[in-house]
């Protein structure tokens, strides 16, 4: 009998190759760049105070010489008593007169006039003063420049003349006699006559009175 052929071995499977790892290749390093060198700090220069230059000196400008000018000097005012000294004189006949001639409608105001019968504020006050013993000249303003003592209206005492003035002083035009009491006594002019008012009245008041 004949046997039955053995069975040829199947071939073994081939077995696998073990694959070679990839190498793992690294990626190359950067070449570091070189670092650039520092700058050493240097020391800052100190500024330099600015020169100052020197500024030329202006020239003074040139003035052409002149005339001097006359200055005008200012009439002076008599200085104010501080404290009046008391008058001796005793103004009651002046005053007593006055009052008498004012009371009198016969005796009348006419500019220039030198009495008995007709006078103006100057030779009123002329006539009235000589009643005690007080000798006065013609006119307004020769009575103002020809007394002793010039006063401020505030210290005003009976028997003061006050003056009227429309020029500052420089000439005066109507004198009358003070009464005290804020009085005065004088000849006014033609429509009022001779008549004892008020010192407010008086026009033109002039800040000094003259004293005799």
């Amino acid at each position: 009998m004949t046997q039955a052929p053995k069975p040829a071995p199947e071939p073994e499977a081939p077995k696998e190759t073990a694959k070679p790892k990839p190498e793992v290749t690294q990626a190359p390093k950067p070449t570091p760049k070189p670092e650039a060198p520092k700058e050493t700090a240097k020391p800052k220069p100190k500024p330099e105070a600015p020169k100052e230059t020197a500024k030329p000196k202006p020239k003074p400008p040139t003035i052409a010489p002149q005339a001097p000018k006359e200055s005008v000097k200012p009439k002076p005012e008599p200085e104010p008593e501080t404290s009046a000294p008391q008058s001796s004189r005793n103004y009651n006949a002046a005053f007593a007169w006055g009052r008498m001639i004012a009371n009198d409608e016969s005796k009348q105001y006419r500019y220039g006039a030198n009495g008995p019968d007709f006078y103006d504020c100057s030779s009123f006050t002329q006539a009235a003063y000589s009643k005690s013993g007080i000798s006065l000249p013609r006119s307004s303003s020769q009575q103002y420049a020809a007394a002793p003592t010039k006063v401020p209206l505030s210290q005003l005492r009976r028997g003061d003349l006050v003056f009227s003035s429309s020029n500052g002083g420089n000439s005066f035009y109507h004198v009358a006699i003070y009464l005290g009491d804020g009085q005065v006594l004088h000849a006014r002019n033609p429509n009022s006559g001779i008549s004892v008012t008020p010192l407010s009245w008086v026009n033109n008041l002039h800040p000094y009175a003259g004293r005799y």
